[in-house]
């Protein structure tokens, strides 16, 4: 994953709430922290950590709407609706930053405000 077009396959793991896939853009001993939890490290803490958030809603589709690369490093913003438990929908949008080691994302920084999507439609 080293030209931001590679990182459709690692969204569509997303897309696909395929924890196992997504592990795998990882490099073994990754931290990885989202939101206000505290960081994991590891491919199987990683997909347990995912797996809870994917259990939260029923659907998501991650775009990207811009992106760039350099020898060590991909960034991207992009838009991510979500289809929540109950139906509603919602999209937030989101700026990642992944420290890459070869092909593989060794520290993601993962920014995104996914508190409205925790919240019940309309307010």
């Amino acid at each position: 994953m080293q030209h931001p077009d590679s990182l459709e396959a690692f969204f569509r793991s997303i897309t696909e709430m395929d924890t196992q896939r997504f592990s795998s853009f990882l490099t073994p001993h990754a931290p990885f922290r989202f939101r206000d939890v505290p960081a994991v490290g590891g491919r199987k803490a990683i997909g347990h950590a995912v797996q809870a958030f994917f259990c939260t809603m029923k659907k998501s589709d991650h775009r990207r709407l811009d992106a760039g690369a350099d020898r060590d490093a991909l960034s991207c913003q992009g838009a991510a609706p979500y289809t929540r438990s109950d139906r509603s929908r919602l999209t937030v949008t989101f700026v990642n930053v992944f420290a890459m080691v070869d092909t593989r994302i060794d520290q993601p920084l993962i920014h995104v405000d996914i508190k409205p999507l925790h919240c019940p439609a309309g307010r």
